[in-house]
């Protein structure tokens, strides 16, 4: 027998997935960039609805909010990758990461809210060739569902792993 959360229930457990995505923003502005996995897990319980059980945030009956859409479109000869204000690159020892791109000029082109459908399946990410795009969702399913969040698939998506494997500019 399943008993329903009630309201304040399901509130507290979104305070609790608010205070994980701060305390793991924080390590990842400290350099800790692979809370990226970790924020991943977290996005997927906030937004995605699984077949049978809906994200936090439809059980909190708000359908209409809207979200901040801080995508943008980058300058293709210089082949950078986006999802939203992160970069995929590579560390020093050849290591997918998530950076924060931080020279966006936001007088320019400054972010606008739009509804959760629009933002989540909205291309953010593509690779250097441009073969390979990816929405929000892809992006957060892969990473939380694939690539360590909070599963390890002995077999990811080609086309998932075909961008953690290429080499990055």
């Amino acid at each position: 027998m399943k008993v329903p959360l009630n309201d304040d229930q399901l509130k507290e457990n979104l305070k609790e997935q608010i205070h994980f995505l701060n305390k793991s923003s924080k390590s990842y502005d400290d350099g800790e960039y692979i809370e990226a996995k970790r924020l991943a897990v977290h996005l997927r319980i906030l937004l995605y609805d699984k077949p049978r059980i809906p994200s936090l945030l439809k059980q909190l009956k708000n359908p209409n909010i809207k979200f901040w859409n801080s995508s943008y479109v980058t300058d293709e000869r210089f082949c950078r990758p986006m999802f939203s204000l992160l970069l995929l690159s590579k560390n020093a020892n050849d290591e997918p990461i998530y950076e924060p791109i931080l020279d966006r000029n936001l007088s320019k082109n400054p972010p606008s809210k739009i509804d959760f459908e629009t933002w989540w399946n909205q291309i953010v990410i593509k690779d250097n060739s441009g073969e390979h795009k990816f929405s929000r969702k892809d992006v957060v399913l892969n990473v939380a569902q694939t690539d360590g969040g909070a599963h390890v698939d002995p077999f990811l998506n080609l086309k998932y792993y075909t961008l953690n494997q290429k080499k990055i500019h």
